[in-house]
Formats: structure tokens, C-alpha cells, sequence
């Protein structure tokens, strides 16, 4: 998983899409946040309940199969996700590619 859980981080977001908007970038009404961290109990999980697609990615070993065991106890509409690529950076980049073509069929 992957972003900060700061505060200020979400206000930053905010002031960034408010500056995309006035220079005529449009912002996407879908966002994706993505949150690192090092111990499953340290996941901001008040504010991550109501997100209703919370997707994990850990490694295929132990250590990853009891995080995973632990968030999804934490957030039950977390989704696991199988690793597919060579390492995860890979991952997320083949599924940020083949959620915009997704994006761009629904859109036409």
C-alpha cells in the first residue's frame, strides 16, 4: 500500500487540485492514493474505513501473507492484490496503464 497519513498531506492535495483547476488542468474525479508502510498497525485505519476499494500489495512470503492477514482483519474491503510483474513498481505501473485504457473506453 502506499501515501503518508500526514495531515497536511490531504490539505496539499487539496491546494494542488485547486491550482490544477484554475490553470484549466482538469483534475480527475477518481483518485488513486498510495500509502507505504513499514507495520500494518501503523495504517491511518479511521480514516481508510470508509474507502470503499482498498487494494494490498505484499510480498509473496511469510512476512507478507500475515500483513496482508492483519489489514484485511483491519479494513475488510481490502482486496489482496496477486503479484503479476517482476517487482511491484512494475505492478502498479501496468495497473495505472490498464485503468486509463479502462478509463478511455468508458469514456467513448
Amino acid at each position: 500500500m502506499t501515501a503518508t497519513g500526514n495531515p497536511g498531506e490531504s490539505l496539499r492535495g487539496c491546494l494542488k487540485s485547486l491550482c490544477l483547476s484554475h490553470a484549466g488542468v482538469p483534475v480527475p474525479l477518481h483518485r488513486t492514493l498510495y500509502m507505504a508502510v513499514d507495520d500494518p498497525n501503523s495504517l491511518p485505519v479511521k480514516q481508510l474505513q470508509n474507502i470503499p476499494s482498498v487494494q494490498l500489495a505484499f510480498d509473496p512470503d511469510e512476512q507478507g501473507e500475515a500483513a496482508a492477514r492483519v489489514v484485511k482483519k483491519l479494513l475488510p474491503q481490502s482486496k489482496r492484490l496477486k503479484w503479476k510483474a517482476s517487482d511491484w513498481n512494475q505492478q502498479l505501473r501496468d495497473y495505472l496503464h490498464k485503468h486509463k485504457q479502462q478509463r478511455n473506453l468508458e469514456q467513448d
